[in-house]
């Protein structure tokens, strides 16, 4: 099989979940990228999904396997099929770097032939997550750059994260998943995904919401189990004592904090595995797909993020 129109590149199979879907570009921001998509995949016991945008390929979507491409280029000379396209040897090593670092994880690589942001959309339909590099695919065909990620983000079928240029991204032992939540429906989806993800990688949950006011930043531990059912604070954190009643081994901190939300999140956020947040809170103007919190957290987070609308909550 090859990345060419070839009849022998199979449709992907009918009603099969793709897990974790991760777009690749064979970029250095990229890497980062599909290490933190196998981690996630392998912790959540779900398949990963390498996908490559190829929008001048003539044919369907279709499943490949660019590690056998490359051993029957060498065999019989089917260069001219596509394997040794630029695009199957960056799935090639994408694949083989997934499978290095997660020998017994369920890897596919499936070919688009759309551009990368209907690829990617496309995708989404299929996927239980899908993860970008915030920067990357410029050189290969005109791919991902950041502008991409705020045409996926609001329109994906599923949650997406966007990971960081960083040195790394991998969590630190006893590492947390922080909760921007701020009681809007978004934020209950957003609840729900980040007590799971916690509950998968073995992270606390540290939940913190923001009061907007200029100036100095004030964060206080509060702790809503204590008040009485019913109460305005109880009712106001119920999500996430749903979701924390729902992982019971996953332990759980709350945070009230008054300041710029994009700030304060970002600056609870470093050294956590994942910042979780729905795109768009209360406060946001009608019809608008993504507030600002969540597009200023998607450039300025020192972790993966993970956005959230309120009907994603699987």
């Amino acid at each position: 099989m090859s990345l060419s129109a070839d009849p022998a590149d199979p449709p992907i199979p009918p009603g099969r979940r793709s897990g974790v879907v991760v777009g690749v570009d064979g970029s250095a921001a990229n890497r980062a990228a599909l290490d933190w998509a196998a981690d996630t995949a392998a912790a959540l016991a779900v398949p990963l999904t390498v996908l490559v945008a190829q929008p001048d390929h003539a044919a369907d979507i279709a499943e490949f396997d660019p590690i056998a491409d490359e051993s029957a280029e060498a065999s019989d000379g089917t260069a001219g099929l596509g394997a040794g396209s630029p695009a199957a040897a960056v799935t090639r090593t994408a694949v083989q770097t997934a499978r290095d670092r997660h020998p017994d994880l369920e890897i596919h690589a499936v070919r688009y032939p759309d551009p990368p942001v209907q690829s990617l959309l496309a995708a989404s339909e299929r996927a239980d997550l899908v993860v970008l590099g915030s920067h990357g695919w410029e050189g290969l065909t005109g791919l991902l750059v950041g502008s991409t990620v705020l045409h996926v983000v609001p329109y994906a079928r599923c949650p997406v994260v966007v990971v960081p240029v960083t040195d790394s991204v991998e969590p630190r032992p006893g590492s947390t998943v922080v909760l921007g939540f701020d009681g809007s429906v978004e934020a209950a989806a957003a609840a729900a995904a980040a007590f799971r993800h916690a509950a998968a990688v073995g992270a606390d949950v540290l939940a913190v919401y923001v009061r907007p006011r200029r100036g100095h930043d004030e964060v206080v531990e509060v702790d809503p189990t204590t008040e009485q059912l019913g109460s305005p604070v109880a009712t106001f954190w119920a999500p996430v004592l749903l979701a924390a009643h729902a992982h019971p081994d996953v332990t759980v901190h709350y945070r009230h904090a008054r300041g710029r939300a994009g700030t304060v999140l970002a600056e609870q956020a470093r050294g956590a595995a994942l910042l979780v947040v729905g795109a768009r809170g209360r406060g946001g103007f009608r019809g608008l797909v993504m507030g600002s919190v969540s597009q200023h957290l998607l450039t300025t987070a020192p972790c993966p993020v993970q956005v959230l609308h309120s009907n994603l909550a699987r």
